[in-house]
């Protein structure tokens, strides 16, 4: 709703922040317009554990589609200082968000000229992703321009 009435969030100093996210179209806006606020943030979690029900509160589909592939590319004020990505839960290598978070994990890559690292959960309980689906996402990250030389992306527990 921010972004269709073009609001934005008061800025904040925070150098760690966790989100409780799947990274779904509807939530690109509000997602994009928190990171944008947070132009300090060293350390980025996302978890898919959330409490929340799925909201779909609407967005300006007219401007800045939220599903187009270019979404987060046209946000690059944010991720500037981020060092750490780390996301857990299996739920990337699931057919259904590997779309939608590839976009996002391309801007970090290309965005990100002072990132260390990008931790991927390849399992949950003990349960590997598929092997397939393991190379698929390892595939399409390596695929995509980096700004930091040092980044590397590690599949830890």
């Amino acid at each position: 709703m921010l972004e269709c009435r073009n609001w934005r969030c008061p800025w904040m100093k925070c150098k760690y922040l966790k989100l409780s996210t799947r990274l779904d179209a509807s939530e690109h806006p509000g997602l994009a317009i928190l990171l944008q606020s947070c132009p300090q943030v060293e350390t980025l979690i996302i978890s898919s554990e959330s409490t929340f029900e799925p909201n779909n509160l609407g967005f300006n589909e007219d401007s800045n589609d939220p599903t187009g592939e270019n979404y987060w590319m046209s946000r690059p004020c944010w991720g500037f200082r981020l060092k750490t990505l780390r996301i857990y839960g299996t739920w990337i290598y699931a057919n259904c968000y590997f779309e939608q978070i590839m976009p996002f994990m391309e801007a970090v890559l290309k965005n990100g000229i002072v990132l260390e690292k990008i931790i991927l959960t390849p399992f949950k309980d003990g349960i590997w992703a598929y092997p397939m689906q393991h190379a698929r996402v390892t595939q399409k990250l390596l695929s995509f321009p980096r700004s930091s030389e040092d980044a590397v992306i590690v599949f830890s527990g």
